[in-house]
C-alpha cells in the first residue's frame, strides 16, 4: 500500500494533449507490471517478527500450477539470506512451502512443518531476496522495504509480508500488502494457507489524500481529494467516516466522492464534508473498487493506522502550559507490563490503539493530532502509548500523573530538571492542562517513559539490556523487570551483580572502570544527595547495558515523587536536611546493626534504606567514592545553587499558579499550598547545600 504524501500536488488535466502520456502509462505498467508469474513465487515473509523473536522469521514458496508438483532440489534462496534446497525436495501443486528461521520455533508457535534453518536473518530494514533453480537462473526475486511505500505493520507488530497476486510479477511494493493485524501484538501472518490480501487482480494504487483546510473549525466545509492509478479501470469511489466525540465513535457513514480530473485509468475524485462541531475529531478513509471487482480501502484495515483523522476546534491554549486532549472512543485499557514478574513470561500487549491524542503548544491554535494510541491506566495516572513511527516530540510513551500530594507533581520535574543540569540523562517532564474524555482534569505531570525511544534521544545505542528496578520482587531476578530484548534473559546483570560480590578494593575498582560509565554513576548518586531522594539508591532507577558500542552500565533516575526533604513521616516543612553522606553505601546503618546489600527490614527510621546492590559496592569502593565526592563537591559549587536552581523554581512556580486556581475548587487554599510547597524547594536549596558543604 501507498504512504500518502501530505502536501497536495494539483496534477494535469488527463484530456486533449496529455492523451498521450496517459496511453504511455498504461502501455508501460501493461508490460512491466501485468506479465504472467512464475511457476514458483516467494508468496508471503516474516521479517521482522515482534518481542524480538528473530527465531519466527520465514519466507513461504507457493507454486501456482495446478497439477504437477515441482522439483526444488538444489534450488536457493539467495541474497541477505541463504538457504540450499535439499535433493527431493517438492512442492505440491497450490500449495506452499515454508523456510523458517528456527525450524522448532516455528513449529511450536504455529503448529506446522517447516523446512530450514536459515542461514543469515531477514534484515529489518529490507534487502533483496532472490530464488533460483538449480541451473542458476532467476524464478522470483523480491526486494522489500521498511520505508514507505510498504507498510508498516510488518516491521515488528505481528503482520507479515504477503503477495497479493501471486500469478502476477510486479516491481516493487505494488503486488505486496501487511497480513491482518492480530489484535496483540505477536507473530501472526498466514503461513500455510491463502494470504489474507489475496485479490482476483491488483487492487488501486491511490497516490495522494489530502483534506483542506488542514485544521478546520467548527461548522467548516471540509473538502477531501484522492488521486489513484488503477490498471483495470475503476467502477466506484467512496468515502466513509466516523466521528469521535470525546469519548463516542459513531457508526461508520459512506459518501460518494465525485470524478473531477482525469479517467477510470487515473483520476481525481472529491467529496465534501460539513457540520462538525467543536472538539469532534473525524476519522476518514477512501474506497476505490475496480472493473475486476478488486477493492482498494486506503488507509488498509490491517494498517497501524486504518484511518486518516483530523480536529475541528476553535481553541486556543491560552495559558502558560500546553492542553491536551484524550478521546478513548473504548474507555481506557488496563496497562500491562511487557514482562509480568510472577509468571516471569512475556506478556503480548495490543498492536495497535483505539484513542486520540490532541496536543496545543502554548498560545497555539493549531494542534497536534496522534489518533489511533494506547491510552491505558496506571498508578495515579495514565500511560500514553504512541505509535513508534509516529512518535510525540521524539517521546514514544508518556506517563501523565496526578498522584498523592499536589507536591508530588513538583518535586519529580524539579528532580528531573537537576538530573539533566548536572549531565545525567534523566526523562523529560512538564505539565499539561489535560481534557479526558470532554471532561477537564487541571494540570498533571507529564514524564517520558524510559524506553528504546529515550535511550536515542539521549544518544545511547537503543539495543543494549534496560531494567527497571523493583523493591517488591521476591528474588533478584524479579527485582530487575526487564524492559527490552525480553528473550535474552538476565545474565548479564546477574553476572555484574556476582562479580562485585567477589571482588574487592583495586581489583573491583578496575571491574567498576571497566564495566560502569563510572562518571554517569557517580553524578547520579551526587545529585540523589541533594535532593535527599533517600529512595532511590535501592529502587526508583532504571539501569542500562549498552552491549553494543561501550559495553558500559548506566543508572537513569525514576518516581522522584518523595524528594527534596519529604519521605515516609516527613513534616510537612520537608525541612529534613541531613541525610548521611554514607546513605547507599556498604556499611551505612541506621543506628544499629550493618546490613549488607539486601532488602529490608527497613531499619529504625523510616526514611532509612539498605544499600542498593550497585550502590552498596560502587559507594563504598574508595576509588569510586572520590569521584562521587568530587562530582557532589562540583555539583554544589555550579549547579545546586540558588543563582542556578532558583529561576527553575520561580518559573514553575509562574507556570502553575492560574492552573491551581483552574483545577481546585478551594483555588485559595490551593494557591497557598503551592507557595508553601514552592518555598521548602527553595530552603532545600539553601539548607541542604549549607549542610553538604559542611559535611564534605
Amino acid at each position: 500500500m501507498q504512504t500518502i504524501d501530505p502536501v497536495w500536488h494539483p496534477r494535469p488535466s488527463f484530456s486533449n494533449g496529455n492523451g498521450l502520456l496517459v496511453l504511455i502509462i498504461c502501455l508501460v505498467a501493461l508490460c512491466e507490471g501485468q506479465s504472467l508469474g512464475q511457476n514458483v513465487v516467494i508468496n508471503e515473509i516474516m521479517y521482522h517478527p515482534p518481542l524480538a523473536r528473530d527465531d519466527l522469521q520465514y519466507v513461504e514458496l507457493m507454486s501456482t500450477l495446478e497439477e504437477d508438483a515441482q522439483d526444488l532440489g538444489g534450488w536457493k534462496l539467495k541474497g541477505g539470506i541463504e538457504f540450499t534446497f535439499p535433493e527431493g525436495t517438492r512442492i505440491q501443486p497450490k500449495s506452499f512451502l515454508i523456510i523458517a528461521a528456527s525450524v522448532p520455533a516455528f513449529t511450536r508457535h504455529y503448529n506446522m512443518p517447516a523446512i530450514g534453518p536459515l542461514k543469515k536473518q531477514l534484515s529489518h530494514n529490507g534487502e533483496r531476496i532472490t530464488l533460483v533453480n538449480d541451473a542458476g537462473q532467476v524464478i522470483d526475486a523480491l526486494k522489500y522495504s521498511d520505508k514507505a511505500p510498504w507498510p508498516k505493520s510488518p516491521d515488528g507488530y505481528g503482520a507479515s509480508l504477503e503477495r497479493i497476486q501471486p500469478k502476477l510479477t510486479v516491481d516493487g511494493h505494488r503486488n505486496w500488502a501487511a497480513s491482518n493485524l492480530p489484535n496483540l501484538t505477536s507473530a501472526t501472518g498466514t503461513p500455510g494457507r491463502p494470504n489474507d490480501r489475496l485479490q482476483p487482480s491488483l487492487p488501486a494504487e491511490i497516490n495522494q489524500v489530502v483534506h483542506t483546510p488542514e485544521h478546520p473549525r467548527p461548522g467548516q466545509a471540509i473538502q477531501i481529494k484522492a488521486a489513484f492509478h488503477d490498471d483495470n479501470g475503476v467502477e466506484s469511489v467512496s468515502m466513509a467516516f466516523q466521528i469521535l466525540d470525546e469519548s463516542n465513535l459513531s457508526p461508520e457513514q459512506v459518501v460518494p466522492m465525485t470524478s473531477m480530473e482525469g479517467d477510470e485509468l487515473n483520476g481525481i475524485y472529491q467529496a465534501t464534508l460539513n457540520g462538525f462541531q467543536n472538539h469532534q475529531l473525524v476519522r476518514y478513509r477512501i474506497r476505490v473498487k475496480n472493473s475486476q471487482n478488486a477493492t482498494t480501502i486506503y488507509p488498509a484495515p490491517e494498517s497501524l493506522k486504518p484511518a486518516y483523522s483530523f480536529y475541528v476546534s476553535d481553541y486556543r491554549a491560552d495559558s502558560l502550559i500546553p492542553h491536551v486532549m484524550i478521546m478513548n472512543p473504548s474507555g481506557t485499557e488496563q496497562a500491562k507490563r511487557k514482562y509480568d514478574i510472577r509468571a516471569s513470561a512475556i506478556v503480548p500487549e495490543p498492536s495497535r490503539g483505539k484513542s486520540a491524542f490532541v496536543f496545543f503548544p502554548v498560545g497555539s491554535k493549531v494542534p497536534e493530532v496522534r489518533d489511533f494510541v494506547r491510552v491505558g491506566r496506571r498508578s495515579g495516572g495514565f500511560k500514553v502509548r504512541f505509535q513508534s513511527r509516529e512518535p510525540f516530540q521524539g517521546m514514544t510513551t508518556i506517563n501523565l500523573l496526578d498522584e498523592g500530594k499536589p507536591r508530588f507533581a513538583l518535586s519529580e520535574y524539579l528532580s528531573f530538571e537537576l538530573y539533566r543540569m548536572a549531565g545525567v540523562p534523566a526523562p523529560r517532564s512538564g505539565h499539561y492542562r489535560m481534557r479526558m474524555d470532554g471532561r477537564w482534569m487541571g494540570y498533571q505531570l507529564m514524564v517520558e517513559q524510559v524506553n528504546k525511544a529515550f535511550l536515542r534521544n539521549n544518544d545511547r545505542n537503543d539495543e543494549g539490556n534496560l531494567y527497571k528496578l523493583l523493591w517488591y520482587g521476591r528474588n533478584f531476578i524479579q527485582q530487575h523487570e526487564k524492559k527490552t530484548n525480553l528473550d535474552t534473559g538476565h545474565d548479564d546483570i546477574v553476572q555484574l551483580d556476582r562479580s562485585l560480590d567477589r571482588l574487592s578494593g583495586d581489583q573491583e575498582w578496575r571491574f567498576i572502570r571497566q564495566h560502569f560509565n563510572v562518571d554517569e554513576f557517580a553524578t547520579y548518586y551526587a545529585v540523589s544527595q541533594c535532593i535527599s531522594n533517600w529512595d532511590g539508591f535501592f529502587n526508583n532507577y532504571f539501569v542500562y547495558h549498552d552491549t553494543g558500542k561501550t559495553g558500559k552500565w548506566e543508572m537513569y533516575p525514576w518516581d522522584m515523587d518523595k524528594t527534596w526533604g519529604d519521605y515516609d513521616g516527613a513534616s510537612g516543612d520537608y525541612d529534613w536536611y541531613k541525610m548521611p553522606l554514607s546513605f547507599g553505601a556498604e556499611g551505612d546503618k541506621p543506628g544499629g546493626g550493618i546490613f549488607r546489600r539486601r532488602f529490608g527490614p527497613f531499619g529504625g527510621q523510616s526514611w532509612w534504606r539498605p544499600p542498593g546492590h550497585l550502590s552498596g559496592p560502587l559507594l563504598a569502593n574508595p576509588g569510586f567514592r572520590q569521584v562521587f565526592l568530587d562530582k557532589l563537591e562540583n555539583i554544589l559549587d555550579h549547579t545546586f545553587t540558588p543563582e542556578k536552581m532558583f529561576p527553575v523554581i520561580d518559573a514553575l512556580e509562574k507556570r502553575l499558579e492560574p492552573e491551581v486556581a483552574f483545577k481546585s475548587a478551594n483555588s485559595s487554599w490551593a494557591t497557598d499550598q503551592l507557595e508553601h510547597d514552592i518555598e521548602t524547594f527553595r530552603n532545600q536549596v539553601r539548607h541542604r547545600r549549607a549542610w553538604l558543604l559542611d559535611n564534605l
